[in-house]
């Protein structure tokens, strides 16, 4: 039943792509994040939805004259180079079957990515998409936060089966990206009743995270907090917050999961840190032997045993197994060299940078809506910096979303400027975590 109702639905949906293709931008984001066909057991399961959507929002992009072209900022110069160094260490690819499988999947991403700037071209557009996004995700932090409180958070929170964010690690991240985004919603609702729910989520979400029992998660999680408070101007009430939450978490949190987490201290006792830490050294190495890294998929035991044989032999002394980079950072680096990795880092420091500018510009606008969202979206990125530095998503789709949101907000803000000159002369007044 699941299975024919996600069908009809998704057949009711497909027309109106090719005559207002943005709807194809929310769509694949509903599909990307929330996975609904993982939800059934069905024909819809292994249905190419994200496939069929792509062609008709091509389509429709094409043939529609509702599309804004991407501003040339510095951070859309900076991630066109990094898309396209991207494609150059994939033909110098070690392995280049393997090679173009993943490039095909982050190009898509890419692609869309960019479709978004040209589609989500205004504020009720934009407003919609943060919507779809955090209520997709959100849906897995209500549903875990509840699970955790069932089962007194003694089993892992996962994503949905078979999805980027499956993994009990991944989905951690997704949630500490989305928990800015749902703060911003609920900063901006106008409903009492939709306050109420946003809260709801928030602490569920949060719940969620602390139950997927992943160390990066509680890392990111922490910092996200602290940046918070930092912006937040009412501090007592976030510090007020923190120290019923703080404890309660250590109270509530099973002994497994305290263990789990006192191995951030001692690493060097834990078999999979050790492993990580072996992957970290190979992709140093690895990239100062190779300019264009080893391409996608560079971290296999061939790779380590004919350009590492010395940390090859540890690993196999310390029985750790050869594992993938485990961070962003380092999964840059060794898939596409250090030309790769500065590209990555100065596409996601400009953007920290823009942030900041265009949440000053929307305040001097008197727009604290977008203001608003630009903190938001810091908040999310600063996130996926800290807890992506244990993590293997360097192409993780909901980062590319953010980024395209602080392009969208800063050329949503030009355009008002254009249109109302006057309005950027108000004075405005920062409330809040928009000072």
């Amino acid at each position: 039943m699941r299975s024919i109702i996600i069908f009809v639905l998704f057949l009711a949906a497909i027309p109106f792509v090719f005559t207002r293709p943005y709807v194809g931008v929310y769509l694949w984001s509903l599909f990307g994040y929330l996975n609904p066909h993982r939800l059934t057991w069905g024909f819809t399961y292994d249905f190419p939805f994200a496939l069929i959507v792509a062609a008709v929002t091509l389509i429709g992009t094409a043939l529609t004259r509702d599309r804004t072209a991407p501003p040339m900022t510095s951070v859309v110069a900076i991630w066109l180079a990094l898309i396209a160094w991207m494609c150059i260490t994939t033909l110098f690819s070690i392995d280049s079957e393997q090679a173009m499988v993943e490039w095909n999947r982050t190009m898509k991403i890419q692609l869309f990515s960019f479709l978004t700037i040209i589609l989500i071209n205004s504020r009720e557009k934009l407003r919609t998409l943060i919507w779809v996004i955090a209520l997709s995700i959100g849906f897995y932090g209500i549903k875990g936060g509840l699970f955790a409180i069932a089962t007194g958070a003694s089993h892992r929170v996962w994503g949905p089966f078979g999805s980027f964010i499956f993994d009990n690690n991944a989905i951690g991240l997704a949630f500490l990206m989305t928990i800015p985004l749902q703060w911003y919603l609920l900063k901006t609702a106008k409903h009492r009743k939709v306050r109420y729910a946003m809260t709801a989520s928030i602490v569920l979400t949060i719940i969620a995270t602390l139950a997927t029992h992943s160390r990066g998660a509680f890392l990111g999680l922490v910092t996200i907090t602290m940046a918070w408070l930092i912006n937040e101007k009412k501090k007592w009430l976030m510090i007020l917050f923190l120290a019923i939450a703080a404890p309660a978490t250590v109270v509530l949190m099973p002994e497994s999961w305290m263990e789990r987490m006192e191995t951030v201290r001692n690493y060097e006792q834990d078999t999979s840190a050790m492993g990580r830490i072996y992957a970290w050294r190979f992709a140093i190495e690895f990239s100062g032997k190779r300019l264009t890294g080893g391409g996608y998929g560079a971290f296999t035991e061939e790779n380590y045993r004919r350009y590492s044989p010395g940390i090859a032999a540890e690993i196999d002394e310390r029985n750790t197994g050869f594992q993938n980079a485990h961070s962003i950072y380092f999964s840059a680096l060794g898939d596409h060299g250090i030309p790769g990795l500065l590209l990555f880092l100065a596409l996601g420091a400009l953007t920290l940078k823009r942030s900041r500018m265009v949440q000053a510009i929307a305040l001097q606008q008197g727009d604290t809506d977008l203001a608003t969202l630009a903190a938001a979206t810091r908040i999310g990125l600063i996130g996926y910096a800290v807890s992506g530095a244990f993590l293997n998503l360097a192409y993780f789709d909901l980062y590319y979303h953010l980024v395209a949101v602080i392009v969208i907000i800063e050329r949503q803000l030009t355009m008002d400027n254009v249109a109302h000159p006057v309005a950027a002369a108000r004075p405005a007044t920062a409330t809040g975590w928009l000072r």
